[in-house]
Parts: C-alpha cells; sequence; structure tokens
C-alpha cells in the first residue's frame, strides 16, 4: 500500500520573539490563513492614506501572531509596541512562506 505523508512537508512551527514574549506559530499558514491575509493586503494596496495602510499592516501582524492561541494580540498592540520594520520583517517572512506553498506541486 501506497502512503503519503503531508505532515513531513511541513515545517511545524516558529518562534517570534517580541518585547520578551514568545510567540509559536506555525511557520507554513493554512491556506484559509493565506486567503485572510491576502485580503487584508489587497485593501492595503488599494488604500491611498499612509496611515491607513499603516494600520493594515498592523492587522496583518496581529492576524499572524494570534495563530499562537494562547496570546491574543490586537491591532492595537501591534501599533503601540512593534516598529514598522518589525512588521515588514514579519510580513515578509509570511509572503516567502506563502509563495512555497503556491509553488509546491504537492
Amino acid at each position: 500500500m501506497e502512503m503519503l505523508n503531508l505532515d513531513s512537508i511541513v515545517q511545524k512551527e516558529m518562534t517570534v520573539n517580541l518585547k520578551g514574549e514568545s510567540y509559536v506559530i506555525p511557520a507554513q499558514p493554512p491556506m484559509d490563513f493565506v486567503l485572510q491575509l491576502q485580503s487584508i493586503q489587497q485593501k492595503a494596496m488599494k488604500e491611498k492614506n499612509e496611515n491607513k495602510q499603516i494600520q493594515y499592516s498592523a492587522e496583518v501582524c496581529a492576524v499572524i501572531l494570534n495563530q499562537d492561541q494562547s496570546k491574543k494580540t490586537t491591532v492595537d498592540y501591534v501599533m503601540k509596541n512593534v516598529s514598522f520594520a518589525q512588521m515588514q520583517m514579519l510580513v515578509k517572512f509570511y509572503q516567502e512562506q506563502i509563495s512555497k506553498i503556491e509553488q509546491d506541486p504537492n
């Protein structure tokens, strides 16, 4: 009998350290999460107001960090505690993970 173990191709998790807290989140997000992020990012791309664009970036970061179900991260928390450079790094990492998923033939 042939067996395909899809669990073996997915990294289990990663740890993001922020302000003394460790967030344990999936290294490769599930598709519903990918679609949620893409929806937020599409709204941000259409937005002309820079402040609202930053707000959307904070929303993306909060959604990513909230994958650690032991924590509740709000957009307000991200806006007050995460630098723009940190937001960009977190979003970039996830975009890279999403690209890997989309390019994987399995």
